[in-house]
């Protein structure tokens, strides 16, 4: 699993994660599929994608997911 993930979950989204999977992890890039239970709208997937800097993990795509800490 990608360690050292910093930000929170965007506060007007509030998605209850049901199923993380990493599907491409290199040194510096990840790409994620998270699988999330949608308070409007039901089941819904993203490909999150992130990039390493400095020894943390940053969420580039999709930018409504995360906001920095």
């Amino acid at each position: 699993m990608v360690d050292g993930l910093k930000g929170t979950l965007h506060p007007l989204s509030k998605p209850k994660i049901i199923n993380v999977e990493v599907t491409e992890q290199t040194d510096e890039k990840a790409t994620m599929l998270v699988t999330v239970d949608m308070a409007v709208g039901g089941e819904n997937k993203e490909e999150i994608v992130l990039v390493k800097e400095q020894n943390e993990w940053r969420i580039v795509a999709p930018k409504h997911w995360f906001k920095p800490e």
